[in-house]
């Protein structure tokens, strides 16, 4: 993971699916002590880029943002873990709708976040 370039695009979900898209990463992901250890590393990697990216579209503070990115990343690993990696249409399925979830929750601390600081 520390070779892997640098994200493309802003979502989360990509960094959370890199590793397992190889099958060589598989065995990390099926131990539970190593799946842990990835999914901190997989954290600590997205959470320079995404954590600013969170707070510009929610208007949160850092430390606000970093807890919906863990969130975020946590549930995706969860998910995609769940449903064994496996490519296909339930795979596909489930990152649409966990990106239509994540989304609108963002749009929903935003509009929170504004009902709290009228102009």
């Amino acid at each position: 993971m520390a070779a892997a370039p640098p994200l493309e695009g802003v979502e989360s979900a990509t960094l959370c699916q890199r590793p397992p898209a190889d099958d060589d990463y598989r065995l990390l992901y099926s131990d539970s002590d190593a799946y842990a250890r990835v999914a901190q590393r997989v954290i600590e990697r997205g959470a320079e880029q995404m954590v600013p990216w969170v707070m510009v579209k929610t208007g949160l503070s850092r430390e606000d943002a970093f807890l919906l990115f863990v969130h975020n990343v946590q549930g995706n690993l969860a998910v995609n873990r769940l449903l064994g990696w496996r490519r296909g249409p339930e795979f596909a399925h489930a990152q649409e709708l966990l990106n239509a979830y994540s989304e609108g929750g963002l749009l929903a601390v935003s509009a929170l976040r504004d009902s709290d600081n009228p102009s």
